[in-house]
């Protein structure tokens, strides 16, 4: 198994800022059709790795945020209800 400090230096630039700052663009965005979709994606296939990167980063806290980003983000859309029950709950299990 690598030591942590040597997974920290393979993570890209790039990839951190996305880890870190992902949801307060989410916040700013508006809604189109792909966004449900892709942040669906976002839930079911890659959420995961989103956590272990800010764990690896020390960043924990911001997984929280990110996720307050996205309930606002969902609240204030124009996401049915349905759609955003579909969102949440394929984020928490």
């Amino acid at each position: 198994m690598q030591p942590l400090e040597s997974i920290k230096e393979n993570i890209s630039l790039e990839l951190k800022y996305a880890c870190c700052f992902w949801s307060m663009h989410l916040v700013d965005l508006v809604l189109k059709d792909n966004v449900y979709d892709l942040l669906e994606s976002f839930c079911n296939d890659v959420s995961l790795y989103w956590m272990e990167v800010l764990s690896i980063l020390g960043q924990v806290d911001k997984i929280s945020q990110g996720m307050k980003n996205m309930r606002q983000w969902i609240s204030s859309s124009q996401v049915s209800l349905l759609c955003q029950f579909n969102i949440l709950v394929s984020y928490y299990f």
